[in-house]
């Protein structure tokens, strides 16, 4: 029996507007090879910390030339987008919530992450306020008052810490990072790189 092939590991802030540009190429990179996708939202300051590197918005200069390249992007990748009114919106609320969820129902979980990310890119939704968390749950017929309660717990905070660590492991220097393999791709611009790796990949297996 042939082993199923290990899933694409997708690391990305919520904050991180490229996450949001990569989330459908990366999902149809991973179905026309075979493989599904593991969300893994960390808090990419949290890294960063760890890692020994400033905040990607810091800079004067390289701000301002992310927010232009994000509006650039979004129109090269053919993507919804708009710069949230709330940005960054640095907050562990949305992925703790994505942990939360995720105990019980990954699938859910992922179409929550997704969600959210839409929530926050296209309808400028403020996705640090928990009442508007628990609508983007309630609206995935999830309850979002739960959800918010379990999203305090333990369990959603320890989830959490442990995919920042592996993030960090993994030397994770910005969001979004894709591991494929134990390959690393960093960008929102790698999916060439993705799909030219796992068809070398196919290419060496046979």
């Amino acid at each position: 029996m042939t082993q199923a092939a290990a899933p694409i590991e997708f690391y990305f802030d919520f904050a991180s507007p490229f996450a949001w540009l990569i989330a459908d190429g990366l999902n149809d990179l991973a179905t026309r090879h075979g493989r599904e996708v593991t969300w893994r939202p960390i808090l990419l300051f949290a890294v960063f910390k760890t890692q020994g590197l400033p905040p990607p918005m810091e800079a004067p200069a390289k701000r301002t030339y992310l927010l232009h390249d994000m509006l650039r992007s979004a129109q090269v990748y053919g993507v919804t987008y708009k710069h949230p009114t709330a940005f960054p919106a640095v907050s562990p609320l949305p992925a703790r919530m994505f942990y939360a969820i995720e105990r019980a129902d990954p699938a859910m979980a992922r179409r929550f992450g997704y969600a959210t990310l839409q929530a926050h890119y296209v309808h400028d939704r403020d996705i640090t306020h928990p009442e508007v968390m628990a609508d983007v749950a309630d609206k995935l017929g999830l309850k979002g008052g739960d959800i918010l309660a379990a999203a305090s717990g333990d369990g959603a905070k320890a989830a959490l810490r442990a995919a920042v660590e592996a993030a960090t492991v993994k030397g994770m220097i910005g969001s979004p990072f894709v591991v494929i393999d134990n390959e690393p791709f960093f960008g929102a611009d790698r999916l060439p790189h993705m799909d030219w790796w796992l068809r070398q990949r196919v290419s060496a297996e046979s």
